[in-house]
């Protein structure tokens, strides 16, 4: 039938010609164009199942996950019989955390066709990442047998458990991990785009305690052989830098400058910074979302939507040029993970919303403070460390919002003759050497009652229980989940509590911040690496130094003394009422950074 008629459908041959031409303007990058194809194309056949599905995946890309999954969705009841629309599906589902719909519909998937290599990948990723180690690895081993594609191989190679559930299970991971990389570079392993191939991160070692600087640099190693391109120069970082009467020329990058703990961190910086020494560009990987979002793209003097391919990414960065370029989180997303090999600006740096090195080579710097790091910390870092002076954090932090009532321990299940004791970090930040001290805790006050928060995945609960049935089985029976909370209840849940417990070797950040405004105590052991500090410089800051204890007994003891002597507890809650504003819109932070940021375009540009 003709497509000129409006009240005509379009013939299969017309819909395939016109899906073709959409795909073509989805791999220049163009998605909204794209997207305009497809709504013309169901315009006319708006049953038309195939057309459904690619506008959901097209919808998916361009950040809108609940109309991907409504048009895919629809495709599905259109034709139930087509496995990809199901594995898709739960690629969306998974994207969006709601893990039980996603391994449904991966499931449903394999049952149209068992043999579909990326719904088999992506089920085995979804089950590492739940935890299930072994059965993943098990997922991984069988399709290598069927499919040798080497980024499956990197990413067995490469698989972390989230919750180890010993001190011998971190050893064994470790060694393990170290053995399967180098047997990679020995492999001489080829890949083409990791960010597709791979598509992780190795996250989860940061939280292991330990220094990460010769894993993470064997790693960075192991991507530049196996994938020379991502060594890639931005031409006029072969050029001469700016002269000195131009402005700074600075770019931020990541993909959670949203309602996200990296947001929340970083809009103050970014908004901040002097414009008349600064040119500031902002860099989404994909959409702009929440009031954070919106507030960080309008802090910005230009934004950019990074959406495609790395290639594309790369060729968008280097068009402006940038003198600096700052990845807050290297190591919590695959995308500027692999896309801050490359050399995109003179200076490139990182800092502490993924607390660790990276061993990326193209990273000149890792900026922290004096307070954060210990005398030897270059031993921390492949990047050179900054310790900027004098300042108790490296975010310009708002004051988190409050509720305007507050509401009572009942309201949370919890009794009001009990001593809470609340540790609300993510599950994977508790180390098997804190189950002693949480023990300790509950065994030196039997009133005490521990509280924890649902982890991002329900089998994280049931693998952080087994183990404490194992390490302190005697109080188990007074270790409780709550469920996840929204902002303000959160905030909520800590103010009823008695006591807030960081976790060690790798402490809170934005939680503290939250617990000040709350006005709970809070009780942490630093230790040698910055990841572990933060609290402690938060502390020293509002004069709570007795909340920082120097060994696992001391934190023990400084807990209980919280918990059960409601007036010393009465104590240093005014304390924090009094000085928690210290560590509030800091801005010495700003400036230290401005000074920073001005003396290293001055020095020599790093060797290319």
């Amino acid at each position: 039938m003709s497509a000129n008629n409006r009240n005509l459908e379009y013939t299969e041959q017309e819909i395939h010609t016109l899906l073709r031409s959409a795909d073509e303007l989805r791999a220049k990058g163009n998605l909204a164009q794209a997207t305009e194809v497809c709504i013309e194309i169901l315009a006319h056949n708006s049953d038309h199942a195939d057309t459904l599905h690619y506008l959901g995946l097209l919808e998916f890309h361009q950040g809108d996950a609940v109309n991907a999954i409504a048009h895919i969705g629809e495709a599905i009841r259109h034709n139930p019989g087509v496995a990809s629309y199901h594995g898709n599906l739960g690629n969306v589902f998974y994207r969006v955390r709601r893990y039980d719909d996603a391994k449904h519909a991966f499931r449903k998937a394999l049952e149209l066709n068992p043999h579909d290599f990326q719904t088999l990948a992506n089920y085995a990723w979804l089950l590492g990442d739940e935890g299930h180690t072994e059965e993943a690895a098990r997922e991984y081993t069988t399709i290598l047998a069927q499919h040798p594609v080497p980024g499956l191989r990197v990413r067995l190679a490469m698989l972390i458990p989230p919750i180890p559930m010993s001190l011998e299970d971190i050893s064994d991971t470790r060694e393990r991990f170290h053995e399967s990389v180098k047997t990679l570079i020995d492999s001489k392993v080829r890949l083409y785009d990791p960010f597709v191939e791979v598509g992780s991160t190795n996250f989860f070692l940061a939280y292991h305690g330990c220094n990460d600087r010769d894993l993470q640099t064997l790693v960075a190693k192991f991507y530049v052989q196996a994938c020379p391109e991502l060594l890639y120069t931005a031409q006029h970082c072969q050029q001469k830098r700016h002269h000195d009467n131009e402005r700074i020329r600075i770019g931020f990058i990541s993909r959670f400058f949203g309602d996200h703990s990296i947001g929340r961190t970083t809009q103050g910086l970014i908004g901040g910074l002097d414009r008349e020494k600064f040119e500031v560009i902002v860099f989404f990987v994909g959409p702009v979302e929440g009031d954070i979002g919106q507030s960080i793209q309008r802090s910005g003097d230009h934004y950019e939507v990074l959406a495609g391919t790395l290639e594309q990414a790369r060729h968008r960065v280097s068009q402006y040029r940038l003198d600096i370029l700052h990845y807050p989180d290297i190591g919590m997303d695959s995308f500027t993970y692999f896309l801050a090999f490359s050399r995109l600006a003179h200076v490139q740096c990182t800092s502490f919303g993924h607390p660790d090195t990276t061993g990326i080579p193209n990273l000149d710097y890792f900026i922290s403070t004096d307070c954060y790091e210990t005398e030897d910390a270059e031993q921390h870092y492949s990047e050179t460390p900054i310790r900027l002076k004098g300042v108790a954090s490296l975010a310009y932090y708002a004051k988190p919002a409050v509720p305007e009532k507050y509401k009572p321990r009942e309201s949370f299940g919890l009794d009001e003759n009990e001593n809470i004791y609340l540790c609300p970090q993510h599950l994977f930040k508790f180390h098997p050497d804190f189950d002693g001290i949480l023990g300790g805790i509950l065994q030196s006050d039997k009133s005490g009652r521990l509280i924890l928060i649902e982890g991002q995945y329900r089998h994280w609960d049931e693998l952080l229980m087994t183990r404490f049935q194992s390490s302190i089985p005697d109080v188990c029976d007074r270790i409780q989940f709550l469920p996840r909370q929204s902002p303000l209840d959160f905030v909520n849940l800590i103010a009823v509590a008695d006591v807030m417990l960081d976790t060690i070797y790798f402490c809170g950040q934005n939680t503290t911040h939250e617990g000040l405004a709350a006005g709970t105590p809070i009780v942490t052991l630093p230790g040698e690496l910055q990841r572990s500090r933060h609290t402690m410089c938060f502390l020293r800051e509002i004069g709570l130094e007795h909340c920082i204890a120097a060994s696992p007994a001391d934190y023990i003891d400084i807990a209980v003394k919280l918990g059960t002597d409601k007036a010393f507890q009465g104590k240093t809650r005014l304390t924090i009422k009094k000085n928690a504003h210290r560590v509030w819109c800091e801005q010495e932070v700003i400036l230290e950074h401005e000074r920073f940021f001005q003396d290293v375009t001055r020095r020599p540009a790093p060797k290319l």
